[in-house]
């Protein structure tokens, strides 16, 4: 139960962060370090997953599994610590001394690596997906009773997926990846709580894909 807990405080914290113009500046820079907190006592508590990456056998589940995993570790640390050398509040007493501050492919690439980052997060969750269910389902067991109807099913999934692209669109991911320099987006323009879910409907549409990759290469 512990380690759910610790999973859902991270998810949530990551869908927060992600909703930069939902918050002030200071706010997103403490809900950061707060996550970076979170995160670190995930891969603490997934540690032997770091030691077993030596042993057994490799086929094309683990192979993708592992390079996701290691991607996103790497994208949320680039992350971090850009935002924490642009930072205006939180570490500014330390940083705002050094000549990356306000450099701007620093506050490009912080951006690139925040989308990299939910991107390799949702499929990180739909790698987990069957476990990460069932453990819904035993905390809210009338979920269960939606499995018997395939057709509600997957009428849902590619209604999350389509709300998933089309809030991509609004928030111009592409571009975000491209490190192009945008001041803001359809997205942000929208009522307030737009920007979150947002963020979790692409986070989900990712993690639908991870899950089809993972269900076609288990074949």
């Amino acid at each position: 139960m512990k380690r759910f807990v610790i999973d859902v405080v991270l998810w949530a914290l990551m869908i927060a962060c992600m909703s930069f113009h939902t918050f002030p500046r200071g706010t997103h820079e403490m809900i950061g370090t707060a996550l970076f907190v979170v995160a670190a006592a995930h891969i603490f508590i997934n540690g032997k997953w770091f030691g077993a990456l030596m042993r057994g056998r490799w086929n094309g589940v683990r192979i993708f599994w592992t390079i996701m995993s290691i991607a996103l570790v790497l994208s949320f640390l680039t992350s971090f610590f850009t935002g924490a050398m642009i930072s205006s509040t939180v570490f500014k007493s330390i940083v705002s001394s050094l000549p990356l501050h306000r450099n701007i492919i620093v506050h490009q690439l912080h951006v690139f690596s925040a989308y990299t980052t939910i991107i390799l997060a949702g499929l990180h969750i739909g790698c987990h997906w069957t476990a990460l269910w069932a453990r819904i389902k035993g905390l809210i067991p009338p979920l269960a009773s939606f499995e018997r109807y395939s057709g509600l099913r997957v009428a849902v999934v590619v209604a999350i997926a389509c709300m998933g692209v089309i809030a991509s669109r609004l928030a111009a991911v592409g571009d975000r990846l491209m490190m192009r320099h945008i001041f803001g987006t359809p997205l942000t323009m929208l009522p307030t709580p737009a920007e979150p879910v947002g963020m979790l409907f692409i986070m989900a549409l990712y993690a639908i894909a991870a899950w089809g990759v993972m269900h076609f290469l288990q074949k």
